[in-house]
């Protein structure tokens, strides 16, 4: 015969587990609007980082309701203010068309903006469209310089690394 004592203190046990959760969870909604309120008012204070966090929380629906044209207001605020990181983000955006039309053009023209400003992801991401011409057309000598710029910039031990290496490879022995 089954321990009933022992059993509703299991059931006991991860009712108060789920109400601790559900408690964690409206406490960590409520801290991420607190923090994109912070981040709001310091990025139409100016400041080019917080500008990026407010595009990322909109984006993501972290903290506000997903608006993909605020996340693109945002990112191209902080766009025009140098960083990288959000003209990465637009040309993902135009890559996989969230809340604009999927337009390549605008991806490479985004890509190689970031990349300009030293985001190596964008070296990556512009290599292997090249490489595999599913989305633009195929170019073996645009995609091995970016490549190889990129394998210079990363270690063996980024997840990007061998996927990069038989990019490379592949090209060579295309030739």
């Amino acid at each position: 015969m089954p321990d009933f004592r022992r059993l509703n203190l299991a059931a006991l046990a991860a009712a108060f587990t789920l109400l601790i959760a559900c408690a964690h969870k409206e406490t960590y909604e409520e801290h991420q609007q607190k923090e994109l309120a912070d981040s709001l008012r310091k990025a139409e204070a100016g400041d080019t980082q917080a500008m990026y966090q407010v595009a990322s929380a909109y984006e993501s629906g972290s903290g506000a309701p997903q608006d993909y044209a605020k996340a693109m207001e945002w990112y191209r605020k902080a766009a025009g203010k140098g960083d990288g990181s959000a003209m990465f983000n637009i040309g993902e955006m135009y890559r996989q068309g969230r809340g604009v039309p999927k337009d390549m053009e605008q991806t490479v023209a985004w890509y190689l903006k970031a990349s300009n400003a030293g985001e190596s992801i964008a070296w990556y991401n512009l290599g292997m469209m090249y490489y595999k011409g599913d989305e633009i057309p195929r170019n073996d000598a645009e995609a091995m310089r970016w490549l190889q710029k990129y394998a210079a910039a990363i270690t063996s031990s980024s997840p990007l690394y061998k996927p990069t290496q038989d990019a490379i490879a592949d090209i060579q022995a295309r030739k």
